[in-house]
C-alpha cells in the first residue's frame, strides 16, 4: 500500500464513482475540488484506489477530515494508515484541531476513538417548509420599539459580533459539557474573515447595541446567537423568523434547514417555528495543540462572572480594552 496526493486530471472520476452511494460525502468532495479548500490523498493497493483521505480547511486553525475506504478493501487497516498519515500532515500545518462528522450510531465512532479522537457533540439537523413566518404578538410588540434594526454585518460590528457569538457559544459549550474547553479570542484574521462574508451575515441592533447575530447560506441558517444576558426576551424568535423569511424571499428553496446542538434549549424554539428533526450526526475531535488556545475569556472563568459583566457593561471589560488597543 502507498499514499499519494490526488491527480485531479486522472483520478477524480474514479473517486466520484466510488462515492455514488454516499451523496453527502460526494458533494463535499466536489466542493473541495472546485474550491481548492482542502487536500485529498489516495491510498493505493495492488495498483487500484483502495480509499482516500480528505482534509477540508474550516478555519486557519481547524480542519475537517473525511476517510473513505472502498468496500472490497475494508478491514485491512487502510483507514488507520490514512489517519496516521494525516497526523504527519497536520503536525506540519497551522491546524490546532481536526473534526470528523458522521451519522450517529453507525459504528464509525469506535474507529475514530481508537485513533485518538474524542466525542465533541451530537448535531441535530432540522428542516421546515418554505412558508413565511407570521410574527406573533410578542414579536410585533418588540418591533414597535423603533430602536430595533436588523441589517447586514459591517466591519465596525466586529467587537459586538464577537461578544454575542463567541461568548455565547463558549457558554453553551460549557453548559453542555463539551470538551475540550476553548474560547476564541479577538483576532485580526477573524475580523477579516467576517468582513469578507458580510453579505451572508446579519445583526440585530437594539437601541444601537448588537443583541443577536445570524448567518445564512443558500437554504440554511448556519449560525444564530443571542447575547447571553439577553436570552428569553424574544430576540431569538424575532431573529430566526427574520432569517427564515429572508432565505425564502431571496432563494425560494423547497426547505429551510438549521442545525442545533443536542441539549441546546433553542431546539424547542425551532420546533415552535415549524422545524422538525430529520437526522442526527456525531462530531468527533482531535486536538494537536491543546495548550495553544484560551480555555476561557481572560479574567472571567465562570458563567456568573461573564453574565454580570455583560449586564453591567454590555461587554467584557478586558476584551474591550484589548479591542481599543489592538483593533481600532
Amino acid at each position: 500500500m502507498y499514499i499519494k496526493k490526488i491527480d485531479t486530471f486522472r483520478e477524480i472520476d474514479e473517486i466520484k464513482n466510488m462515492l455514488v452511494k454516499d451523496l453527502s460525502l460526494g458533494k463535499t468532495f466536489e466542493k473541495v475540488i472546485e474550491s481548492g479548500s482542502g487536500e485529498i490523498y489516495l491510498s493505493y493497493e495492488e495498483n487500484e484506489i483502495a480509499g482516500f483521505l480528505m482534509l477540508k480547511r474550516v478555519t486557519a486553525l481547524q480542519a475537517a477530515i473525511s476517510v473513505f475506504i472502498n468496500e472490497k478493501h475494508r478491514y485491512k487497516g487502510i483507514g488507520t494508515e490514512l489517519l496516521r498519515f494525516s497526523d504527519k500532515l497536520i503536525a506540519k500545518s497551522s491546524y490546532e484541531s481536526v473534526t470528523c462528522e458522521f451519522t450517529k450510531d453507525t459504528g464509525v465512532a469506535h474507529f475514530f476513538e481508537k485513533n485518538g479522537y474524542d466525542l465533541y457533540c451530537h448535531i441535530i439537523e432540522m428542516e421546515r417548509s418554505n412558508t413565511l413566518v407570521a410574527l406573533e404578538e410578542g414579536s410585533k410588540e418588540l418591533l414597535k420599539d423603533t430602536g430595533i434594526v436588523i441589517r447586514n454585518y459591517r466591519d465596525s460590528d466586529y467587537f459586538g459580533w464577537h461578544t454575542v457569538s463567541d461568548i455565547g457559544f463558549y457558554l453553551l459549550r460549557e453548559s453542555l459539557g463539551m470538551k475540550p474547553s476553548y474560547y476564541n479570542q479577538l483576532s485580526k484574521s477573524e475580523r477579516e474573515r467576517l468582513a469578507c462574508d458580510s453579505s451572508n451575515r446579519y445583526v440585530m441592533e437594539v437601541k444601537g447595541v448588537i443583541a443577536a447575530v445570524g448567518v445564512i447560506y443558500a437554504n440554511k441558517i448556519h449560525l444564530l446567537a443571542v447575547r447571553p444576558d439577553l436570552h428569553r426576551q424574544g430576540y431569538g424568535r424575532l431573529m430566526v423568523s427574520f432569517l427564515i423569511n429572508k432565505i425564502i424571499k431571496v432563494n425560494s428553496p423547497e426547505k429551510v434547514t438549521i442545525d442545533v446542538l443536542f441539549g441546546n434549549p433553542a431546539k424547542y424554539l425551532y420546533e415552535q417555528l415549524g422545524f422538525q428533526e430529520v437526522s442526527c450526526h456525531s462530531t468527533y475531535i482531535k486536538c494537536y495543540k491543546p495548550d495553544s488556545r484560551s480555555k476561557a475569556p481572560e479574567g472571567c472563568h465562570t458563567e456568573n462572572e461573564i453574565l454580570e459583566e455583560l449586564r453591567k457593561y454590555g461587554m467584557l471589560r478586558k476584551e474591550k480594552a484589548a479591542y481599543i488597543n489592538t483593533f481600532i
